[in-house]
């Protein structure tokens, strides 16, 4: 009974906004965005429960920096993300350098704060206006997770960083293997939150990270396909980039990767001008436009949810996506 309280009490973790707002100030500028008064928060799927914002960003993804924490910790994020990235099937929690973000293109930083508690093993905060979204984790988690891969401690890291991903996706606490909340059950009386945390709490002491419900999964999946309605001003980059189609009905946004490359256009393919989006950006070819043989500056890698890659280029002030095999 003392392991489990002890482990019990390590499932704790807040959900903190970080800076007061009122809806008439936000931005779609801002690292973070509003989900409380959009469409999407109507969705209904048994288990459900959104908080109020997601930090996912215009392309389906958020870019993450944990550099600050030491090698062992950083391998705990990277299994964290990869246990959303997996159990979604896509690639949405991406470290920063594999997408060569520079530092003003993260949406979310890793740190480690001070504090010898186990009640509070970490906590996130959403950040606004020029503020970045943050998941602090307790230094007592973090030694901890010294030990290495495979042990409790470890796992519960792994487990703990989860949770807090899990709030920067959007999701509120809920009664499933990843976001029950110890805390929250108690004071709430919420015994099947309190039953999901206990058991999460059993599989962790054995070593053993959890399942992501569907639940969870639906839910993300339905911010995936939702983001021009989060971006919700329809004449803003973001927007634009969040509502855009590529070739298909279907086919979505699901990644970036910004580079800097000068290249000349070669073969004939659909054209898109980003300035008319979302209402219809196809604007003809690359040979209707007169583009063939023009040399551009490239400046992201923008790939489809088919794996499909294209690139956003700029000529005389606007920004146009083709797919990348127009480049040879």
């Amino acid at each position: 009974m003392e392991n489990n309280e002890k482990n019990f009490s390590r499932i704790r973790s807040l959900f903190l906004i970080a800076l007061i707002y009122s809806i008439g100030t936000i931005s779609v500028d801002a690292k973070s965005a509003d989900i409380a008064k959009t469409p999407i928060v109507d969705y209904y799927y048994p288990g459900i429960l959104y908080g109020t914002a997601t930090c996912v960003n215009e392309y389906g993804t958020i870019i993450y920096d944990s550099n600050s924490l030491g090698e062992t910790y950083q391998e705990a994020v990277n299994e964290a993300a990869q246990s959303w990235n997996q159990s979604i099937g896509r690639s949405i929690i991406v470290e920063k350098s594999s997408v060569n973000a520079a530092d003003n293109q993260v949406d979310l930083v890793l740190q480690s704060t001070d504090g010898d508690s186990y009640a509070d093993m970490g906590y996130s905060g959403f950040g606004w206006g020029n503020s970045t979204n943050r998941i602090f984790l307790n230094k007592a988690a973090l030694n901890d997770a010294s030990s290495g891969k495979g042990t409790s401690g470890y796992v519960q890291l792994v487990s703990t960083i989860r949770h807090e991903m899990g709030h920067t996706l959007g999701l509120q606490h809920d009664n499933g293997s990843v976001m029950a909340d110890l805390y929250d059950a108690q004071v709430s009386n919420n015994q099947e939150m309190l039953d999901a945390a206990q058991k999460t709490a059993d599989s962790i002491s054995k070593g053993i990270l959890p399942a992501v419900p569907l639940f969870n999964k639906y839910a993300i999946l339905n911010i995936l396909n939702n983001r021009d309605k989060i971006y919700y001003l329809n004449n803003h980059r973001s927007n634009q980039i969040a509502s855009i189609f590529l070739d298909s009905p279907a086919g979505k946004i699901s990644g970036v990767t910004f580079i800097d490359q000068t290249v000349e256009i070669t073969g004939n393919y659909n054209l898109y001008k980003l300035s008319l989006s979302p209402r219809d950006p196809y604007v003809g070819t690359i040979s209707s436009n007169n583009l063939m043989n023009r040399t551009v500056s490239v400046t992201e890698d923008i790939v489809s949810i088919y794996g499909q890659h294209y690139y956003l280029f700029e000529i005389d002030g606007e920004e146009y996506i083709v797919n990348r095999r127009a480049f040879g």
